[in-house]
């Protein structure tokens, strides 16, 4: 009820004073008239009663606007708190975000990498599970809290949330998947004849049709070309999303965080 209709309180209570004050002025002159029971009214009794509603009135006004002194400074406390609170959930989300696309980066970074290292060896790309090596030290996954997407979710930008959403659990499933290549890379290496470099891609390996190398060697192949593309679009999907979610809690919040560490590149410099 306070919180909701402070003016409302505050009238009351300077009206409840008023009448209290009014009360007791009245009864303390008219006291003296009731002892000698006279009931003619003197100036001097209209002088106090006079006095009594002026100094009602007073005491209302004092009062109400102390009552709204206190109910502002009351709302202002808990607005600054609730401000910082926001605020501590938002550079705790734009953490999380900024490392999503640091690790997505790497991937990128890392896929490029081994690509440029077998096209200047061979010109070609073709086979990748030739050439794309497995990620030994993987990032630790995501997790967004509830109270971060309850925050992010006041500020009425659905867009953004959805983004953000999206973001965490692509970043987490992508992980589990350098992890299975690199198993199956490692069995295809023990299964190969070494007739091939499987960190430029160079040589020549001929597969028995259905054999269980040949199929290990297609998986692997399959794994490695989605995880090249991934690379690529993750990274610039996730920065997309940094972007706006900074640019949103700046206007939203306030909130003083820079955009420079994040890469300039977005979905629309990238090229099918």
């Amino acid at each position: 009820m306070i919180d909701k209709h402070p003016y409302i309180v505050a009238v009351v209570s300077g009206l409840l004073f008023g009448a209290t004050a009014m009360l007791a002025a009245i009864a303390v002159s008219a006291a003296p008239k009731v002892a000698i029971a006279s009931t003619s009214l003197t100036s001097a009794d209209l002088s106090a009663f006079g006095g009594a509603i002026v100094g009602a009135i007073v005491g209302g006004v004092i009062a109400y606007f102390l009552q709204m002194s206190a109910l502002r400074a009351q709302k202002s406390e808990r607005e600054q708190k609730d401000r910082q609170e926001r605020q501590a959930l938002a550079h705790a989300l734009v953490f999380k975000m900024l490392s999503m696309v640091n690790n997505f980066a790497h991937f990128k970074s890392h896929a490029e990498e081994c690509q440029g290292r077998v096209i200047a060896a061979s010109g070609h790309t073709e086979n990748p599970a030739t050439y794309l090596l497995p990620i030994i030290n993987l990032p630790m996954p995501v997790q967004l809290e509830p109270a971060e997407m309850g925050m992010l979710l006041s500020l009425g930008d659905d867009r953004a949330l959805n983004s953000v959403l999206e973001t965490a659990p692509i970043h987490n499933s992508i992980l589990p998947v350098w992890t299975e290549y690199a198993v199956l890379r490692s069995e295809i290496n023990a299964m190969m004849p070494p007739l091939i470099d499987m960190a430029t891609g160079i040589g020549e390996v001929a597969f028995q049709q259905g054999s269980p190398v040949a199929v290990k060697f297609f998986e692997a192949n399959q794994m490695a070309q989605q995880l090249i593309e991934r690379a690529t679009r993750d990274f610039a999907e996730a920065s997309d999303t940094l972007k706006a979610l900074v640019m949103l809690l700046r206007n939203k919040l306030g909130l003083k965080v820079g955009i420079g560490d994040v890469p300039a590149e977005s979905a629309s410099d990238v090229t099918a």
